[in-house]
């Protein structure tokens, strides 16, 4: 049984405005009174100067420091502490569905009015008891979350819950000024459920027109135990992934983006039901997932405006053999 999700689209979008983050002002100190008040995140928007938590499209920004920090295993994992977000879905890679302030069907999975994008390309999936969204945390430096009606401004009524936005690394992101090139090698283990990952990440910058970054990363695990001591059946996994991306500056203006992510994950004797944790109220089976994600971009910066063009491909593939209910 093969479950198949192809999108393809060209996105065009002329953004008039950008957001940006300015350092937070602090409350005036004096001699007695020496505590510091962030007051928050100043957001650049439409003409005003606002805090972020006072503007209608409430955002919050996972930079790659608080990614690189939490070492997640999911993509879940790591929105777990943002407001108003709530994900479910496999403690393993095995897909996530997202729940912004009520929106979002979750534990079904299915698209409830919260828009999905990767790189400018939009993701979905859709299967009965199986999370929408597949990818490697360790593949993102930032991810954007937009809250609130406002953002089905500019992405449609789909997103009247909200927007989240992955955008995997990009060669900027790894290299520092004055680099020329830049390796890391990463290695995990884990202690409950015998397994590990490694990942391997070259970026480089042979001009200054000119920078990519090629990465690819190999995750395993067994059957792991509850905090009771059981052995949850059906929780081992293997995972791969594999990214590419390339930026071209035709000027100081403008610039080209490519960007090719793919993952894969095998599992056997899996539940079928990955969106609520009891493993075997509906059986198990052997699933294996691919996911494709390409895009193409042009960028420019103009007297009038931003304006963006991305071209996508998606591509979902869940394969499901072996059943048992």
């Amino acid at each position: 049984m093969a479950f198949h999700n192809k999108r393809a689209c060209l996105l065009a979008t002329t953004m008039l405005v950008a957001a940006s983050a300015m350092p937070a002002h602090a409350q005036e100190l004096t001699d007695v009174d020496q505590n510091i008040t962030p007051l928050g995140r100043i957001v650049l928007g439409w003409g005003t100067e606002q805090v972020a938590l006072d503007t209608p499209q409430a955002t919050t920004v996972v930079d790659q420091t608080d990614i690189e920090r939490q070492q997640a295993t999911t993509v879940g994992e790591l929105l777990q502490g943002v407001p108003g977000v709530t994900t479910i879905g496999s403690e393993r890679p095995a897909g996530q569905a997202f729940n912004i302030r009520g929106f979002g069907e979750v534990p079904a999975g299915d698209e409830g009015r919260v828009v999905i994008q990767q790189n400018g390309a939009t993701k979905f999936y859709e299967q009965y008891r199986l999370g929408a969204f597949f990818a490697d945390p360790a593949a993102f430096c930032n991810i954007e979350v937009l809250r609130g009606p406002a953002s089905a401004t500019l992405y449609g009524g789909g997103a009247i819950g909200g927007v989240i936005r992955f955008e995997t690394c990009q060669a900027s992101d790894i290299l520092e000024d004055g680099d020329d090139s830049q390796l890391r090698l990463t290695f995990g283990l884990e202690s409950n459920a015998p397994g590990g990952q490694v990942r391997a990440l070259y970026a480089a910058r042979p001009s200054n027109d000119v920078e990519f970054l090629i990465s690819g990363g190999y995750r395993t695990a067994e059957d792991y135990e509850d905090g009771d001591g059981d052995t949850v059946e059906g929780s081992a996994f293997d995972s791969t992934n594999l990214l590419a991306s390339g930026t071209y500056y035709i000027d100081d203006t403008q610039r080209l983006t490519f960007t090719f992510e793919a993952w894969n994950s095998d599992l056997d004797d899996t539940a079928l039901d990955q969106t609520n944790g009891l493993f075997d109220t509906f059986g198990t089976t052997d699933r294996r997932t691919t996911d494709i994600t390409v895009t193409a971009g042009y960028d420019a910066d103009l007297s009038f405006g931003d304006l963006e063009l991305t071209a996508s491909y998606s591509d979902t593939q869940v394969e499901q053999s072996e059943a048992d209910a």
